[in-house]
């Protein structure tokens, strides 16, 4: 397996390894209105609350839902793109110039 082809394999090892890190991160929920001290944590009375139904459910294909992974498969093409050329750019550099 030639150097370029080892480097392209090492780097998307290590940008798929960090994807599977940051994906968890990705979708934890944080709450950013946390309860100070000095307030209770739970309000003293239930409060009531109405559910929103949709009433759109055509189970027809979802165009966003497209859009988003065409979006993430065009950004991972993209990074191996790029990984391939730096790879190939730098093993150009340092073979030696050969003269006849």
């Amino acid at each position: 397996m030639s150097r370029a082809i080892k480097k392209a394999v090492t780097v998307f090892a290590v940008i798929a390894a960090f994807a599977a890190v940051a994906a968890p991160a990705a979708s934890a929920k944080f709450d950013l209105n946390p309860p100070r001290a000095n307030q209770p944590a739970q309000p003293a009375a239930p409060v009531p609350y109405t559910v929103a139904s949709s009433t759109n459910d055509s189970g027809g294909f979802s165009w966003g839902d497209a859009a988003i992974g065409a979006g993430v498969a065009l950004v991972l093409v993209t990074i191996a793109g790029g990984a391939v050329l730096i790879a190939r750019r730098s093993e150009t550099a340092s073979e030696p110039a050969t003269t006849s």
